[in-house]
């Protein structure tokens, strides 16, 4: 499956709720939402590339997996608050 070329904004909860997902590329894509995106339980053979994920207050990608999405590259991160990013339980602080 393949999410490609889309600009998703939710003012009020996660632009991109992304769970259990196999074999499927998310590319070129803009999310802006509370958080940006919201993922858990990706397999490894989900490609998560060339996207904007971004945030007014809160976090612009939370990942709640215990594993790393292994295909994540040249994605771009705005967060609205001192957080960049959440994977799992460590959290990006920005300095």
């Amino acid at each position: 499956a393949k999410i490609i070329n889309n600009m998703v904004i939710s003012t009020t909860d996660a632009a991109l709720y992304a769970f259990d997902l196999e074999q499927v590329d998310i590319w070129n894509n803009t999310f802006k939402g509370e958080p940006g995106a919201f993922v858990n339980d990706l397999d490894n053979q989900v490609s998560i590339r060339n996207n904007i994920f971004a945030s007014d207050a809160d976090y612009s990608f939370e990942n709640q997996d215990a594993t790393a999405v292994l295909n994540m590259d040249y994605n771009d991160f705005y967060p609205g608050g001192k957080y960049q990013s959440k994977v799992r339980k460590s959290v990006l602080k920005i300095e």
